[in-house]
């Protein structure tokens, strides 16, 4: 009797095990994808560098005069899932030793113009990407190139590195190319900034 209810216990627990150590098979069959959306840009002033973190320490931008190499743009966005797709062939889905991938809009381009000449080499409606650095989340160290970055839920914050010939209120526009599950492009509203040398 007693080899009789082990011989059970073991067959019922085999495919559990067997379920369990097969689970990552399909999970490069799984994907969820996001799209992003609703994009935003918001000027802020740079306080100091957090050098703990690696990070800028920001405070809001009130309309005032602010020099070049302390403003920074600030992107943000939504996600939103757009498609979802989970391998159902596993006994235990819950199971999976791994997580599937995740697919975002990657950036193909990212132009900055602003309405006023900015300085001799760039005229009104020029594009100012060569003079301006970007990292995620208002790192100090620039943290990408485009194209590739992906639009994974990290802000883009954008940092001038050259001064204006002038000071005078610029239109900041920023125009936002994505490839992805779909193609998209995004003219952000244009963000109005005194920006001295």
């Amino acid at each position: 009797m007693r080899r009789s209810l082990i011989t059970l216990v073991l067959l019922g627990i085999l495919p559990l095990v067997a379920a369990i150590l097969n689970s990552c098979d399909g999970c490069n069959d799984d994907q969820t994808t996001y799209e992003a959306f609703n994009f935003k840009a918001k000027p802020f002033r740079i306080l100091r560098q957090d050098r703990d973190n690696n990070r800028y320490e920001l405070t809001n931008y009130s309309n005032e005069a602010i020099r070049y190499d302390s403003l920074g743009l600030d992107i943000s966005y939504e996600l939103q899932v757009i498609s979802e797709l989970i391998n159902k062939t596993s006994l235990i889905n819950a199971a999976y030793a791994c997580d599937p991938p995740l697919a975002f809009n990657q950036i193909t381009s990212l132009e900055v113009f602003s309405n006023k000449d900015y300085d001799a080499s760039h005229p009104s409606g020029t594009d100012l990407s060569d003079i301006i650095s970007y990292s995620k989340d208002a790192a100090v160290e620039p943290q990408f190139n485009f194209p590739g970055f992906p639009l994974g839920g990290s802000t883009i914050f954008l940092r001038f590195l050259k001064a204006p010939l002038h000071i005078q209120t610029h239109q900041i526009s920023i125009h936002i190319t994505y490839t992805g599950s779909s193609d998209g492009f995004v003219a952000l509203p244009a963000v109005s900034v005194k920006i001295t040398p």
